[in-house]
């Protein structure tokens, strides 16, 4: 399937015009580098014309700003289209999918129309992940890093995508060039109008703003009703720090929790007929011993509390800032043109409480130096991030712990090994390898998406860390039953 062709690392057809240079920075001063790159990427990510233009056009509005928030260093960095090519795909990631526009040329066989229709059937996450890996052969780390998505997620996004479209590198060769690059007076016709609604939106903004003042101005003369603090999560309790409030039309579909930090994506079931329409929001609330120092940006009450309100700025959508405590401030934003009222609406959604968290094994026996560092729930599916003491989970050295679908779903392995008194399937290819387990039913599984860093040797003990953590993990005796699942304040080592 995919890769079986040439792949997509070679020189692209032509399209029709000459490349314009694109405008970006490197080191605050604007640059000009090659855009033939970039506008192939851009025709691959939008599978159209037009598509293709607003992500240019997004992304020459955002390089051409400075950064709010320089991104570390990484193999990324190294490339000097590195900037652009991010903020395509966060364009690309951002936008309202609608179903794309024919090719102006027809495909030259029937099989190439129906790839290109199971391509456009893709949701933005799958995709982006499998334009970059085939077009721009970017390894899952680098995935993981420009798409701002744990390893798990963009690991089964693309095998989502790789299966959905079943094709070969060749023929989404075939199919992407025939999407014409849209000429340079096209994108800078929908740079303009890109710049004209975000004026407009802003506008909008200050509006609501006066409004929303008033009203807290009103509040704040009346009398006041005394009411107990707000639940503030502590740093480092495996607990979830809040909950969105059922019958709003949101509803949670993935979420990440650390020491410090509780990442929630929500989906809006009623607001499109398709997942690919649907709006969704990021929450995410960060608990410290230290007191939190409010972001610049607008004044605002968010439920009774203090707030900022972040306009876009073309490198992110608007963002909404708000502390219920000394050391726990939440910050909210959603994709499309949010204002300020969209974000009050969802924010008010969300109560601050204690949610006990539920995972299917028992970590708390742990080898010494080892850590539990995050848990990952993605709609349902539930894996826990076990790391070297210190280590981030940027680190390759990442361990997932799971039980159900998430990893290693085939039934054969290349080797087998025991494993709490069970055999146990050893799944290993160029960039991960999975030791699974058969529950009688689900399976538990151990990964890790190191790949073959370091070589060999380094391979052998990374799989011999894996497998001293396979066991010592002690399963819930009902597999995928979370009745049955532990209290993470128990099973996970504190």
């Amino acid at each position: 399937m995919l890769g079986d062709g040439p792949g997509w690392g070679g020189t692209a057809p032509a399209r029709g015009h000459v490349p314009v240079p694109w405008v970006g920075r490197e080191g605050g001063a604007l640059i000009e580098t090659d855009t033939g790159r970039l506008e192939a990427l851009a025709c691959a990510l939008a599978g159209d014309t037009a598509g293709a233009a607003e992500l240019l056009a997004a992304a020459r509005i955002a390089t051409a700003r400075p950064a709010r928030h320089p991104s570390p260093e990484s193999e990324l960095d190294t490339d000097p289209d590195a900037e652009a090519r991010a903020a395509l795909v966060r364009a690309h990631l951002r936008r309202r999918r609608e179903p794309a526009a024919a090719p102006r040329e027809p495909l030259p066989e029937p099989e190439l129309e129906e790839v290109r229709r199971r391509l456009a059937a893709l949701a933005p996450l799958p995709r982006a992940v499998l334009v970059l890996r085939h077009l721009e052969q970017l390894t899952l780390a680098d995935l993981t890093r420009l798409t701002d998505r744990g390893a798990p997620a963009v690991a089964r996004a693309l095998e989502t995508a790789t299966t959905a479209v079943g094709a070969t590198g060749y023929q989404l060769d075939l199919v992407v060039a025939a999407v014409p690059v849209p000429e340079p007076g096209a994108v800078e016709t929908a740079r303009r109008r890109l710049e004209a609604r975000r004026r407009r939106l802003r506008g909008r903004g200050v509006l609501v703003a006066l409004v929303l003042a008033a009203l807290a101005t009103t509040a704040t003369v009346l009398p006041g009703v005394l009411r107990p603090d707000p639940y503030t999560r502590a740093a480092g309790a495996w607990v979830y720090g809040y909950e969105v409030r059922p019958g709003t039309g949101l509803r949670v579909v993935d979420r990440f929790l650390t020491a410090s930090t509780d990442t929630v994506r929500l989906i809006d079931e009623d607001s499109g007929p398709t997942a690919d329409e649907r709006r969704t929001c990021d929450l995410s609330a960060t608990s410290s011993d230290q007191p939190v120092e409010a972001p610049d940006g607008r004044p605002t009450r968010v439920n009774g509390f203090t707030g900022r309100f972040l306009p876009s700025d073309g490198n992110r959508g608007a963002e909404l800032w708000w502390t219920t405590g000394p050391g726990l401030a939440l910050v909210l934003s959603c994709s499309g043109d949010s204002v300020e009222a969209d974000l009050l609406a969802v924010a008010a959604m969300v109560a601050p409480t204690e949610v006990p968290v539920l995972v299917p094994v028992d970590l708390s026996d742990l080898p010494d130096g080892e850590e539990v560092s995050g848990i990952y729930d993605l709609d349902g599916q539930l894996a826990v991030l076990v790391l070297p003491t210190g280590e981030t989970p940027e680190s390759p050295n990442a361990v997932y712990v799971s039980v159900g679908t998430l990893f290693g779903a085939t039934a054969q392995g290349e080797r087998t090994v025991r494993v709490g008194g069970v055999t146990a399937r050893v799944q290993q290819d160029a960039e991960s390898e999975t030791i699974c387990w058969d529950l009688g039913g689900p399976q538990a599984c151990v990964a890790d998406f190191a790949g073959d860093e370091g070589g060999a040797a380094a391979r052998r003990r990374q799989f011999d860390r894996l497998l001293t953590i396979a066991r010592v993990v002690q399963v819930a005796p009902g597999g995928t039953d979370r009745s049955t699942w532990f209290d993470a304040r128990e099973a996970v080592p504190g």
